[in-house]
């Protein structure tokens, strides 16, 4: 059985998204890991049909093959940086990220994955609230990107650095 020490992160796509009921928000199934961490406003996401309530510095933890989608009032602004990435090798393909209902997935696109019960204990749902440090280095993380030099390899590295400290919360 593999530990979180085995990990491999390859970061495919980063974002900050501010939710406005598209079809980008509706129900869907993802190819990779992804981490939603909620930086305003409130709502809830639907994951494998359970509701789960978020707000600033809820962190949700999505992985492959997990049905999910977002909500929330019309009135009411909801925005998160989200990372959706791997953790057992590179992709060959960064695209697509997700099956959007009603296609059918695709499974051959679907990330690697392999036993890890310290993975397994990895919430999806954690209120980063009690960790500042951590909302502070997912956002280095997703800030990366600007980087001109090395870029790929820094962000993989925090990401690495993320998941290590999240599992030691």
């Amino acid at each position: 059985m593999k530990t979180l020490a085995d990990i491999d992160p390859f970061v495919r796509h980063m974002v900050r998204w501010r939710y406005h009921g598209s079809k980008l928000e509706g129900t869907r199934i993802g190819y990779s890991y992804g981490f939603h961490m909620f930086i305003n406003g409130n709502g809830y996401m639907l994951i494998d049909k359970k509701k789960i309530n978020v707000e600033k510095y809820t962190l949700i933890f999505i992985r492959p093959g997990q049905v999910h989608s977002f909500y929330h009032d019309a009135d009411v602004s909801l925005e998160s940086y989200s990372v959706y990435f791997d953790l057992w090798m590179q992709p060959t393909d960064r695209l697509p990220r997700h099956s959007f209902h009603p296609e059918t997935p695709n499974l051959s696109l679907m990330t690697k994955m392999e036993p890890c019960s310290e993975l397994e204990e990895i919430p999806i749902k954690t209120s980063l609230k009690p960790f500042p440090e951590l909302v502070e280095l997912f956002l280095q993380l997703n800030n990366s990107v600007k980087n001109k030099l090395y870029k790929e390899k820094i962000t993989n590295c925090l990401m690495y650095i993320f998941i290590l400290n999240l599992y030691n919360s």
